[in-house]
């Protein structure tokens, strides 16, 4: 199912949604105004609600000006939000994009300034993909286990790493468990993909561009054991958060956002497509 948002400038809202707090990882339908939902037809559910995307110009600077460009021309503070995907996985990369705009009934695709990368001496727009699989683990009373490093100043993320060659991103997730928390792969209950994330950073010296995919996934706090890990790799603990630490620490966790994500899970608002993540 395509799943299509309403990408609403944040102060705006308000008024075209009954909606009062900022939404910026389309995680709730809410409902429509009276006086708009006709105008707003394309992302209007059979009930008179739309799920709803807040975009505010302080953190999305490009997004918000596109919106509010549209709001000039057209009187909407809101534009359709959907999944660039012709039957097949979203898009990574300008090919892809180029490729699905030609299989598909749209008019053009604007694509951004390509950020530079050099592999092997050469200069290449778009740094080499590499895969990897994380997962938002939860227990029974919905505590997400994070695991902290020391680096970059100390942080706590979600446990995962890098698919092997022609492994599925579930089997990583599962196997990841295993290696760095000794959780007995057979004892994991493995959900939904909750989000996707892309980020380039370096990898033994070389810019690549990982794709981060996050499953859902719930264990029992007794079956995690890091005496059986095999690749602990740099972890210096692990730690069990309710949402209200998630939501309090001053200490970084990644990826941004989780706490919210573990919120909806925990409300029963399991997104229909992953969410983007920042």
């Amino acid at each position: 199912m395509v799943q299509l948002v309403a990408a609403v400038l944040t102060d705006r809202a308000s008024t075209w949604f009954d909606l009062n707090v900022p939404s910026p990882f389309m995680l709730s339908a809410r409902p429509v105004g009276p006086d708009h939902a006709d105008k707003i037809a394309g992302v209007l559910h059979v009930d008179g609600t739309a799920r709803v995307q807040t975009v505010d110009p302080a953190t999305a600077p490009a997004y918000g000006v596109l919106i509010e460009h549209f709001r000039q021309f057209t009187g909407l503070p809101l534009v359709l939000n959907t999944s660039y995907t012709n039957r097949e996985p979203l898009v990574q990369a300008p090919a892809h994009t180029l490729a699905t705009l030609q299989a598909c009934d749209l008019d053009a695709a604007c694509i951004g300034p390509p950020r530079p990368a050099t592999l092997n001496g050469m200069t290449t727009s778009t740094p080499p993909l590499r895969e990897a699989a994380r997962a938002v683990v939860l227990d029974a009373d919905l505590r997400v286990l994070l695991l902290r490093y020391d680096e970059n100043g100390g942080f706590w993320a979600t446990p995962g790493g890098s698919l092997e060659e022609g492994e599925h991103p579930r089997a990583a997730t599962r196997r990841e468990l295993h290696e760095e928390l000794g959780i007995d792969e057979k004892t994991v209950e493995l959900g939904v993909q909750l989000a996707e994330r892309s980020k380039d950073h370096l990898v033994g010296g070389r810019e690549v561009r990982q794709i981060e995919r996050y499953f859902l996934a719930y264990v029992d706090p007794a079956d995690v054991d890091p005496a059986r890990a095999t690749q602990p790799d740099n972890i210096r603990e692990y730690r069990w958060w309710t949402r209200d630490q998630l939501r309090s620490t001053t200490e970084a966790v990644y990826p941004l956002g989780l706490a919210d994500l573990v919120a909806a899970v925990a409300e029963g608002c399991t997104p229909e497509q992953p969410i983007v993540l920042t």
